[in-house]
């Protein structure tokens, strides 16, 4: 069973800040380039930037992306290519060039966007995703970038919302996954946080190791310490810089303090 509101912020809302930032990093490389697209409805009088519902395995090439100069999509695939190999400032000029030559270029707003998460500039990512939206409404993963900024700006029930409603491959990626345990998490529901966190868990590429610190936060939802420090002692070992490290550590050690606290009752009791 989910826990209280009250008690869900209480134990939740640091977490999530250190898990966005670490989460962030390295899932929206896998966005680009396939095929799905999603719908949801308005929420609380909030505005609502949402895509448009279209017809599944129906998408067609926009006029805007015919439109792409030759030049622009060279700009773009270095720009792919600087983004999966981490060189940040490289991606950002070959993005710039590519969309000062083709202004109208959806997947270069797409790929920057996706960037924009990262950086956790939800705004400027937020007016991204609405001038793909203008310019191809059925480009693929626009739906996930949507629920990336809502996740990120605590807008969880507009991110379930679409979440719910996906259809084709969006629906059964591990990134709709991950992004669904998220949305759970910030909503406190620890079971379905644990559901969600498991599925993203092993469908994720093994070298993602982001997915083994949200099941932590799920499993420290629902108060199961002890299974939740290994998770995170999983994330530490990957390979690569983690500029998050010492938060990281910080929460190790006291998902074990928590741990050995949960079990000195049990003992006693025996």
């Amino acid at each position: 069973m989910g826990v209280s509101v009250a008690a869900a912020v209480e134990m939740s809302i640091m977490w999530l800040e250190r898990v966005r930032r670490a989460l962030g990093l390295g899932a929206r490389v896998w966005m680009v380039l396939v095929a799905g697209a999603g719908i949801a409805v308005a929420q609380g009088g909030q505005a609502d930037h949402r895509p448009a519902e279209v017809e599944p395995r129906a998408l067609t090439v926009s006029v805007a992306s015919l439109q792409v100069s030759p030049k622009a999509r060279q700009h773009y695939e270095r720009a792919l290519a600087a983004h999966r190999s981490h060189a940040g400032e490289q991606c950002e000029r070959e993005l710039a060039k590519a969309l000062e030559i083709s202004p109208n270029y959806a997947e270069a707003y797409m790929l920057r966007g996706s960037r924009a998460i990262d950086a956790h500039n939800y705004e400027a990512a937020l007016q991204d995703a609405l001038r793909v939206q203008q310019l191809n409404p059925g480009l693929p993963w626009l739906s996930i970038l949507f629920v990336e900024y809502y996740n990120g700006v605590h807008r969880y029930r507009d991110a379930l919302q679409i979440l719910e409603n996906l259809h084709g491959p969006e629906a059964d990626s591990w990134q709709g996954r991950y992004e669904r345990a998220f949305s759970e998490v910030g909503l406190g529901d620890s079971e379905a946080a644990l559901h969600w966190s498991d599925l993203a868990l092993a469908a994720a590429p093994a070298n993602f190791r982001q997915a083994h610190l949200l099941r932590a936060y799920a499993l420290e939802l629902a108060h199961r310490w002890s299974e939740a420090a290994p998770e995170i002692e999983i994330y530490l070992a990957a390979p690569g810089s983690q500029t998050n490290r010492a938060e990281v550590l910080a929460a190790l050690a006291d998902t074990r303090r928590k741990a050995l606290e949960q079990e000195e009752p049990n003992i006693a009791s025996r």
